[in-house]
This record gives structure tokens, C-alpha cells and sequence, in this order.
């Protein structure tokens, strides 16, 4: 299994969403304002007090986050220890709203930026911003994740999650889009990469005849993980493309010299 984004980003994402209670609501700005006069070494607040500021902004009105905006793009800049970090999370929370997408469209050329920060706290925050933003301004959050996937540079986990968010956004029907896809699958070779495509291809149904030329391939990766989530992506494709993997399957069940639990899952697989 590849691994997932880092435990504080699924963490802090997950406590995102939910309720917390009767906490009293801390005013957005004043909590920003408040952060960036801490000095660059000041350890961040718990994580109580970022979510009694985060919590309400699904409520909280369009104006006060206007106002709330430049001091949170100073934020997302500052060298505050994890100040970015919590920014990031304010962002995301706005970037869920109804109105995100209106609230949020100048921002997305920081949230591109952020694509390529070392700090995986930032860049997976960034794809999960850029992904909420593709159902409510495709147009613009999409152009940034594209560029991402056509920019140069090693396999990341990052380019695998910009293409699961195009494929799950409001253009994922786009052949402009597709061929970009496409593109970018069929030039990555680090094994942990390709497992979250197949993935990504596999929770969203992805079927042109270029991504399941993809997942075929991958049936033959000298990788086990790799074959693994390519048996896996072909059971979710269609009865057509499950019966083209039929002789591969098979041939994966009959060689000795295949993974014994490869060869599990590929025959279960001819089972279905």
C-alpha cells in the first residue's frame, strides 16, 4: 500500500469536519492578528483554539472573512512556526463553503504555489483546498492543478492527488483535461505513485481507453503493491475491460514465478 498524506494533514482535516461543541467562536482576524505578533519560535496553540476559530466559518458571515482574508494571505507567508500550516486549515474550511469558490479566487495562484512547498502539511492542504474549488470555480482551480501534473519534477504523491482531484472534478468529462491525465499516468514509474493512481483511478471510474491501458500494464509491474491495486482498480471498470483482463488475470494465477498474494487476488478476481 502506498502511504497516505501525513498523519497531522489527515488528522487536522478529519477534526476539521466536525462539531466541536459549544466552544466559544474566536474572531478570525483577531486570532490571525494575534499570531503573527507571536515571535518566529512561539509554539502554536493548541489545537482546541485553532478549531474555536475554524469550527464557525461555515456560519460565519461573507464579510467578517473578507476582512479576515489579507491577514490570513500574511499568514500562509509567515515564518511563525506552523502559523502557515494553520492558515492552510482556515483556508480549507472557506474553500467548503457554498460560497468558497467566490470568497477564495484570487487566492488560487498561492494555493498552486503551494503544490510545490517541501512542508507536506502545505501541499496536501493545497490539494484538498484545490479540490473542494474545482466544483465551485472549476475554470480557474482547475488550470492549476493541470499545470501541476504537466510540470516537471520526480514522482510525488502530490502529482497523484492533483489527478484524482481532476478526475473527480467538475471537468473530469474534458478531453482537454483527460489528455492531461492520461499523460501524466503513463510517465510515472515510482511504485508507491502508481499504487495512489490506480487508486485514484479505481474510487473514480475512470475508462477511457488510455487509463485502462494504464491499469493493464500494471498488471505486470514487477511490483507487488503495483499489481495488487491494478487487480483491484480492474474490478471496479466495467464488465467489458474485466473480461480483456481475463487472460492476464489468468496468466497471473497459472506462473509460479507471480506473487503468492498476487496470485490470490488475482484469482478471486476471475471468480467475480
Amino acid at each position: 500500500m502506498t502511504r497516505p498524506l501525513p498523519t497531522m494533514i489527515c488528522f487536522l482535516l478529519f477534526a476539521l469536519t466536525q462539531s466541536h461543541g459549544q466552544q466559544a467562536s474566536a474572531a478570525l482576524r483577531q486570532f490571525l492578528e494575534a499570531r503573527l505578533a507571536d515571535r518566529p519560535d512561539t509554539a502554536p496553540p493548541e489545537l482546541s483554539r485553532l478549531l474555536a476559530v475554524v469550527d464557525p466559518i461555515s456560519k460565519t458571515s461573507q464579510s467578517e472573512i473578507k476582512d479576515a482574508l489579507p491577514v490570513l494571505r500574511l499568514a500562509l507567508k509567515s515564518q511563525i512556526r506552523n502559523l502557515p500550516v494553520e492558515a492552510a486549515f482556515v483556508y480549507f474550511a472557506i474553500s467548503g463553503r457554498p460560497d468558497g469558490g467566490k470568497l477564495l479566487r484570487d487566492s488560487v495562484p498561492q494555493f498552486a504555489e503551494l503544490l510545490m512547498d517541501p512542508d507536506e502539511r502545505l501541499s496536501g492542504a493545497s490539494i484538498s483546498i484545490l479540490q473542494n474549488l474545482t466544483h465551485s470555480i472549476p475554470e480557474t482551480a482547475v488550470p492549476a492543478l493541470v499545470a501541476e501534473l504537466r510540470r516537471a519534477g520526480p514522482s510525488t504523491l502530490v502529482k497523484a492527488s492533483a489527478a484524482q482531484a481532476l478526475l473527480r472534478s467538475a471537468r473530469r468529462d474534458d478531453p482537454a483535461v483527460l489528455r492531461v491525465v492520461e499523460a501524466y499516468l503513463s510517465r510515472e514509474t515510482n511504485a508507491n505513485v502508481k499504487v495512489a493512481n490506480l487508486q485514484a483511478v479505481a474510487s473514480n471510474s475512470s475508462e477511457t481507453p488510455m487509463i485502462v491501458a494504464f491499469v493493464m500494464k500494471a498488471l505486470g509491474d514487477r511490483e507487488q503493491a503495483v499489481q495488487m491495486a491494478a487487480v483491484s482498480a480492474i474490478g471496479t471498470m466495467s464488465t467489458t475491460v474485466r473480461r480483456q483482463a481475463r487472460e492476464t488475470l489468468g496468466k497471473l494465477v497459472d506462473d509460479p514465478a507471480t506473487d503468492p498474494e498476487v496470485r490470490r487476488v488475482a484469482g478471486e478476481a476471475l471468480q467475480d
